[in-house]
């Protein structure tokens, strides 16, 4: 029958079109580019627990960014510090805080953190490659387009014989 399209056909067309051809690898592209990022941040991890100490810390106040907490060193000495909010509370007055030989620092990253650095790096890869490869199709389309009129063109003008091949 005329007009009917056999569904397998239709699909295989789908799934070789330039446009399916260009996500496919553009998605590849990011994540190629987002492994490399989330294994340099869990290096950074593992660097980040083996050099840091998390403690359990008093909260003396709490405000709505930091909070002023204690703590005692190794020594027994009581320290002091501000940290950022939130903090990993234990209870009403206690929380985990970490540090590196007295000093206070920031937590360390979370699955969380490690993940949305996976879906940046994997987006401003793939995202330039998806354009990238959208531009090389509609150059090599319009391309072939110019050729197919220049050559039915000259074939217009020609009269019949053939015409001269004044490509360079």
């Amino acid at each position: 029958m005329p007009g009917l399209t056999i569904p397998a056909a239709v699909a295989h067309r789908r799934w070789s079109s330039p446009r399916t051809i260009m996500a496919v690898l553009s998605f590849i592209v990011g994540c190629a580019a987002g492994v490399p990022a989330t294994g340099v941040l869990v290096d950074a991890l593992h660097d980040y627990r083996a050099t840091h100490r998390q403690i359990v810390a008093q909260v003396v106040e709490e405000h709505a960014i930091v909070a002023r907490v204690t703590w005692p060193d190794e020594v027994g000495v009581k320290r002091s510090g501000t940290v950022r909010q939130p903090l990993d509370h234990l209870s009403d007055g206690q929380a985990r805080i970490w540090h590196q030989q007295g000093r206070l620092t920031p937590r360390p990253l979370g699955p969380v953190d490690i993940c949305f650095a996976f879906l940046l790096a994997g987006f401003f890869t793939g995202w330039p490659t998806w354009v990238a490869l959208s531009h090389l199709h509609n150059w090599r389309v319009a391309k072939t387009a110019v050729a197919e009129l220049d050559e039915q063109w000259r074939a217009m003008n020609s009269g019949g014989r053939s015409p001269p091949d004044l490509r360079l």
